[in-house]
């Protein structure tokens, strides 16, 4: 079981990059483009972390990290697959998959050390979409009754008590934690009686805000220190009218990226640089061959 590699087979398939056009060529660059298909960014404290597969084993992927302009590195162990989470500090929480067995797994990006989350985050059931912002843990956790069940929660690292902010069930559903961020957590839920939503929680007032959607599907959330939620905005086949976007929490949705037909995205994450500016990371998806590499858009 993938990370969001299922969540964007069920939203539109999945992703090489191709050119973009000249007019957004001074905004959109790639950060991590090779023949190689490139997902899932995360970044934090100079470090890139990526899902990366080869040519010898394209329906492989290992999790790789890089500090500045320094080589890469592989995080999880032999034997096993990995998908990016999100970073605090040089802490990374990422998922690990052994066999059919998912769980969630801490590794310090300096000393290259890794170790098991506290009792209470993984269990029998399938863990994804981790994101680590202070004392927070989001995750995801899938459970298979009759129907397929996706819990998005919010797991205290103090406390050990787990939150529950969303849960969905059903033949045709999907959600899935995005980013954490300071004192704001994303998520998304696709389900059979409505479109994509993304979604905004704020931990400090236990608010639950819906981003506003004009009939469309909404997804592959992050958010920034502030709140700001970036996603992107799209009809239903893969690459048709994508759009990345960002909400401040009032009004309507602004533009802040339009990308070429047929290209799509499957994760946002947003980074702040060594010098305290903050970027947008997202996997720059093509629809046909399905492969992706990791694009930057700075956010001012």
């Amino acid at each position: 079981m993938g990370r969001r590699p299922a969540a964007v087979l069920a939203l539109a398939g999945l992703f090489l990059s191709i050119g973009l056009p000249a007019e957004a060529a001074d905004r959109v660059s790639p950060r991590r483009a090779t023949p190689a298909w490139e997902q899932l960014p995360a970044g934090g404290s100079g470090f890139l972390v990526w899902s990366q597969n080869s040519a010898q084993e394209p329906n492989h992927f290992d999790l790789y990290a890089r500090h500045g302009d320094g080589p890469a590195f592989r995080v999880n162990p032999p034997r096993s697959q990995a998908y990016a989470g999100g970073i605090r500090g040089t802490l990374l929480a990422y998922e690990l998959i052994r066999g059919r067995h998912s769980d969630i797994r801490f590794f310090d990006l300096h000393s290259r050390r890794g170790w098991s989350p506290p009792e209470g985050v993984n269990t029998s059931h399938v863990e994804f979409a981790p994101s680590i912002a202070g004392q927070w843990l989001l995750f995801t956790r899938q459970l298979t009754e009759r129907w397929p069940v996706y819990n998005v929660l919010l797991f205290n690292l103090s406390t050990h008590r787990t939150q529950r902010l969303a849960s969905v069930r059903g033949p045709h559903v999907y959600a899935a934690a995005g980013q954490m961020n300071g004192d704001f957590a994303t998520w998304q839920e696709c389900t059979d009686f409505a479109k994509c939503q993304v979604f905004r929680y704020r931990v400090s007032t236990g608010r639950t805000l819906r981003v506003p959607n004009p009939n469309t599907y909404q997804y592959a959330p992050s958010v920034g220190p502030e709140g700001t939620v970036y996603f992107a905005r799209s009809g239903s086949a893969c690459g048709a009218n994508v759009r990345i976007m960002r909400y401040g929490g009032a009004g309507s949705p602004r533009l802040l990226e339009t990308l070429p037909h047929g290209i799509d995205v499957g994760d946002t994450y947003v980074v702040r640089d060594g010098y305290g500016r903050q970027h947008l990371l997202y996997d720059h998806t093509n629809c046909d061959p399905f492969t992706a590499d990791i694009y930057g858009i700075p956010l001012g």
